[in-house]
């Protein structure tokens, strides 16, 4: 085997191409560390470099210029001016796959390529080239930072860095080695192409960095021994002040966020810093739990104010304007007032002038969704894909559009809250009505749009199937065709086998994963069987069923289990409806085409996949707002329809269904905000009451499913199945030989219990029709539902 040495080829471009060369060997084995200053000499760099190296020590560059002549490893002090932005790539932490040629190319891809990248044995070294010397290192710095937060890179922004010499042999240290490191040569990813930027302009090219400059030390602020614990009524805030509401009841969805905001809007008030602290950390105030679960709380909150007073007045001022927009803070504070009027005074009580009431939601069932659909990409798939059809199906058709186009935006959009656009749709209709059209439609749809890599097969045989495909590409659309005989499958655990049950559990998990990271299971070998890593996985699905096999496979297993609730229900409106003879082509029109393609490319100016599309590769989707302060407030009122729903079902089964109604239709209406404009989408009322809507019907035909066909034994089935035939006889009631023929199939003993039982439970009402006087035979009953 040959031995590994350092390549000064490789090594000679580098240092050709920078004005000082400053070189750095560490041992990786021990104590030794040695700087240079070469100049421009490079002859005698790359000698020192190759003895050193061969020597094992790991060979570095200075990434920026040092003091001249200076022998050792610099500092920051020791930095004259900055040549270079910088950021260094490793492999995920989590152990996900770390494909270096796709986060290359990525690289290359985005809208300011880096100058050159080095692949250092280990990771990725991405350098952008600045068009001259910067001696505002400050200000360098923390475009490193913005660009390490963009790529979640490691921490090493910092202006003074070392970075791997491109030929060099790179020795783990024993840490490293502990864990499998081997030694290997460090090469040119992508060789020095000559670009040059200026700092501006990489500044405006990467999103604000999260943290905006170097660790903040608290030592700077006073911790008092003693604390005086305040509460908004300390600080004399009224029941529908801004900075009440922050303190009792934040949103919750970010608890750090939640305390920087109410820390801002504290010092916009004109709180001291003590005072603040003392309402932070009052753990009778709800904004205190983030910083009460930290290791030093105090310490936690102080950090907090330093945070805020950058740019907020100093202590003791008070910023004098308006936290918000005036509209803005207008329909907040109206809105609030309407909360508390609904909660705590009588219902008659009437609105007053100038009071936002919320807008109901639409009732269950209202026609024409396919109205209120508009003109945007959803209401084309659907009106080309019936036009097609022999049997059209619209409402199907919806289910198909809505999983198709939440494949194609996956990974690529979020919504305000970070919802994304994965949903599980399942279509129901009877053998011969037209249910596998959308299927084939919308695989057409993917396939013409070049997005035939996102598709996964009609049937999934296995978990570990499943995970093979997702993992391939992690923005996937699966069209299954009879899903019903799936889930029948899977659903009984103790008898399934485990590979069936596996594709259940694996889709409930993906499911509430797509914001976050898949962890696969860890196997002792990992070098046969790595342990997969998906980042925001974004798994969609339209499977096609019919009403039997489906309803049929459930049990309350899955209801209280929550799969269920996951699942958006398109029963057909009309299970045979009217054939059509004269049809459009199949082929997907050129524009309906493109909207998917713009879809798939995300919105205008956004770089969804800066380290490229992988799964274990880190996703940047555009955030799609609210369109305006209404939308929001929209939001909101779903979430209370959906506590307010919860409350009344509250003990039974229904819970389970219900409980993601408000996030459901939160996605669809993200779905359709960005089917209407890809580019610059933006989430309306209207989007959001369609999205309702559609989420809502899908909820009434799951609950009264549940009540009507969902069964655990096949007495239960039997029982459900006699009292829904004596229901849809309605008030003219059923007659027992009618009530024989259509449960003909139920044990005529089984049937005379049932019957005696729903009677029992006082679900139906028996009237008995005397013979005439003489006649033979027992008397008529007729069966009324009471339920």
């Amino acid at each position: 085997m040959r031995t590994l040495q350092f390549d000064p080829e490789l090594a000679r471009p580098l240092f050709a191409n920078l004005d000082q060369i400053h070189l750095v060997m560490i041992n990786p084995s021990g104590p030794g560390v040695h700087g240079k200053d070469f100049g421009t000499d490079i002859e005698t760099a790359l000698a020192e470099a190759v003895k050193a190296n061969a020597n094992g020590f790991n060979v570095y560059w200075t990434v920026n210029i040092v003091a001249p002549g200076l022998n050792k490893k610099p500092g920051k002090r020791d930095i004259r001016a900055a040549r270079f932005v910088h950021v260094d790539i490793d492999p995920p932490k989590s152990g996900g796959a770390f494909d270096k040629g796709e986060i290359t190319a990525a690289l290359q891809g985005i809208g300011c390529p880096p100058s050159f990248i080095i692949d250092s044995g280990g990771g990725l070294q991405a350098f952008w080239r600045l068009e001259g010397p910067c001696a505002n290192l400050d200000s360098i710095e923390a475009i490193n930072f913005q660009v390490r937060d963009w790529f979640e890179a490691d921490a090493c922004q910092n202006i003074d860095r070392l970075m791997r010499v491109p030929g060099s042999v790179n020795y783990p240290d024993s840490r490293k080695a502990a864990r499998g490191r081997k030694a290997c040569l460090a090469r040119w990813a992508s060789t020095d192409d000559g670009l040059t930027y200026a700092p501006e302009d990489l500044a405006a090219s990467f999103p604000q960095a999260k943290t905006a400059g170097a660790a903040i030390s608290v030592n700077t602020l006073t911790l008092p021994a003693e604390v005086v614990l305040l509460e908004p009524n300390d600080l004399g805030l009224g029941s529908l002040d801004p900075l009440r509401i922050a303190i009792e009841t934040p949103p919750g969805l970010d608890r750090s966020g939640d305390g920087l905001a109410a820390a801002r809007l504290m010092a916009n008030e004109g709180l001291t810093d003590i005072q603040i602290m003392g309402v932070l950390l009052n753990p009778t105030n709800a904004i205190s739990g983030h910083f009460l679960d930290q290791r030093d709380p105090r310490r936690a909150v102080a950090r907090a104010i330093q945070l805020v007073r950058r740019d907020s007045p100093p202590e003791g001022a008070t910023l004098h304007a308006p936290i918000m927009a005036d509209v803005e803070f207008d329909l907040f504070v109206a809105n609030e007032k309407a909360k508390v009027r609904r909660v705590m005074v009588p219902a008659t009580l009437q609105i007053e002038d100038g009071d936002v009431a919320i807008e109901p939601a639409p009732r269950f069932g209202t026609p024409g969704w396919l109205r209120d659909l508009g003109d945007g990409a959803l209401a084309q798939f659907v009106e080309h894909t019936c036009a097609s059809a022999p049997s059209p199906q619209p409402w199907l058709t919806l289910g198909a559009g809505l999983a198709m186009f939440g494949a194609a935006a996956g990974r690529r959009y979020a919504g305000p809250t970070n919802l994304r656009t994965n949903i599980y749709a399942i279509g129901v209709a009877d053998s011969g009505g037209g249910k596998d059209h959308p299927l084939r439609a919308s695989t057409r749809l993917m396939i013409a749009a070049g997005l035939a890599d996102h598709i996964g097969s009609s049937k999934i045989a296995s978990g570990a199937g499943l995970l093979t495909a997702i993992t391939a590409n992690p923005s996937i659309y699966f069209p299954l065709d009879e899903v019903g005989f799936l889930i029948s499958s899977a659903a009984d655990r103790k008898r399934a086998p485990r590979h069936l049950t596996e594709i259940i559990d694996n889709l409930t998990e993906f499911y509430s994963l797509a914001d976050s990271t898949f962890l696969g299971i860890a196997y002792a070998n990992t070098k046969e069987k790595p342990r997969e890593v998906i980042e925001q996985p974004c798994l969609c699905l339209f499977g096609v069923t019919t009403p039997g096999v489906f309803w049929g496979s459930l049990s309350s297993d899955n209801v209280i289990d929550g799969s269920l609730a996951r699942m958006l229900i398109f029963e057909s409106e009309n299970h045979y409806p009217d054939p059509q003879h004269h049809l459009v082509p199949n082929d997907p029109p050129a524009d309906l085409v493109a909207i998917v393609e713009a879809v798939a490319k995300g919105a205008d100016g956004s770089t969804p996949f800066p380290l490229g599309n992988a799964a274990a590769a880190i996703p940047k989707p555009w955030t799609v707002s609210y369109a305006t302060p209404q939308a929001e407030l929209r939001a909101r009122a779903m979430r209370e329809e959906q506590i307010d729903m919860l409350r009344r079902h509250q003990g039974t089964h229904l819970t389970g269904i219900i409980a993601r109604l408000a996030e459901n239709a939160a996605k669809l209406a993200l779905i359709k905000a960005i089917t209407d404009n890809p580019g610059n989408p933006a989430i309306t009322t209207a989007d959001l009451d369609w999205g309702m809507g559609i989420a809502r019907r899908s909820v009434q035909t799951l609950m009264q499913a549940v009540k009507e066909r969902v069964a655990d034994n096949e007495y239960e089935a039997c029982v459900k199945k006699v009292h829904k035939v004596i229901a849809d006889a309605g008030s003219a009631g059923i007659d027992g030989n009618e009530l024989s023929r259509q449960t003909q199939t139920v044990d005529r003993r089984r049937r005379t219990e049932v019957v005696a039982h729903l009677e029992e439970a006082g679900m139906i009402r028996i009237m008995e029709i005397p013979r005439a006087k003489g006649a033979r035979g027992r008397a008529k009953r007729i069966y009324f539902d009471i339920a």
